[in-house]
């Protein structure tokens, strides 16, 4: 219930018979502490393999999700918030979003010939996965057919010397504008792939809250994107993403992208540090303890920051 208060932050060691954990019935489940009610244990395990605790460059962890977590680090300083994406960047809630499994198109490229695919397994496209979705909303930017509002524009404000093929797939679904990214005949199977006017809405909204959490976390300590050193991209299909397609659409902060580093399923791997060490588990406490949260519906300057975001370079 609001405001969300956790019942502990403390680490908690529970019997595996008193878990339901089928496994020796002594044998023990150590959870990981948790730091806020909306930035949980597998924050920390991020920030424990991404090692935080140690001296270094300024990092940012980005954590893309339904709840995307940031953490920011300085010197000995840390600060964590959570942003409420939603889950339009993993798939779902896009008239033709998905999981990444077979037959979601992951990768998207626009050219003289018309839209690109990668599809997984190969097979024919019957969706959009999350890694897709970025790909498509940067080459819809690139080419003029969204504008910066987040607007498909009308046939006649297409730039000049667009591709016929490209224009010609803007299309009315439910007297809306749409982007037809694949027909269901084109590889002989499949089904109708595209994206709606309400669909780069949901996107918005999804990578504004991650950009306003970034953009307010980086205030609050007084940093500039400029004096970040390196961002750590964390999460499920952290590892899948562009790029060069996260910054177009505004969803990454517009650094070097050598600065950009994929981490993976960092969380897992805090996870296995902390089940092989028992130094691993005193950290991830004392990263619970010193970890500042940051409550962003709570700052003044939130409201105006994530309409900023919603914007697309």
């Amino acid at each position: 219930q609001i405001p969300f208060v956790p019942v502990t932050n403390s680490a908690v060691n529970l019997r595996a018979q008193d878990a339901g954990i089928d496994i020796n019935l002594r044998g023990n489940i150590h959870i990981l502490p948790n730091i806020a009610g909306f930035v949980g244990s597998d924050t920390v395990g991020v920030m424990l393999a991404c090692d935080f605790l140690e001296p270094g460059p300024v990092q940012l962890a980005v954590d893309v999700g339904t709840n995307g977590e940031l953490a920011l680090r300085k010197d000995s300083v840390m600060m964590v918030c959570s942003t409420a994406a939603g889950p339009a960047l993993e798939g779902a809630a896009l008239s033709c979003g998905m999981r990444a499994a077979n037959g979601a198109i992951e990768h998207v490229s626009f050219t003289e010939k018309g839209v690109e695919c990668e599809v997984i397994g190969g097979t024919a496209s019957i969706g959009l996965c999350g890694s897709g979705i970025i790909d498509l909303m940067a080459e819809l930017l690139d080419s003029g057919i969204v504008d910066q509002l987040g607007r498909i524009v009308s046939p006649e404000e297409l730039p000049a010397g667009i591709s016929p093929f490209l224009a010609e797939r803007i299309v009315t679904v439910d007297d809306q504008p749409a982007f037809l990214v694949s027909e269901e005949d084109e590889n002989g199977a499949g089904r109708r792939v595209l994206l709606t006017q309400k669909d780069i809405r949901q996107i918005q909204l999804a990578k504004g809250a991650i950009s306003a959490g970034i953009t307010l976390l980086l205030k609050e300590m007084s940093l500039t994107i400029e004096e970040i050193d390196e961002i750590l991209l964390a999460g499920a299909f952290g590892n899948y993403i562009r790029k060069r397609s996260a910054q177009r659409i505004g969803l990454l902060p517009p650094v070097p992208e050598e600065r950009i580093r994929f981490v993976g399923n960092a969380a897992s791997t805090g996870a296995k540090m902390a089940l092989l060490s028992r130094s691993t588990r005193k950290n991830a406490d004392r990263i619970s303890i010193c970890a500042r949260h940051i409550e962003l519906a709570a700052l003044p300057d939130f409201m105006n920051a994530f309409m900023d975001s919603m914007m697309f370079p």
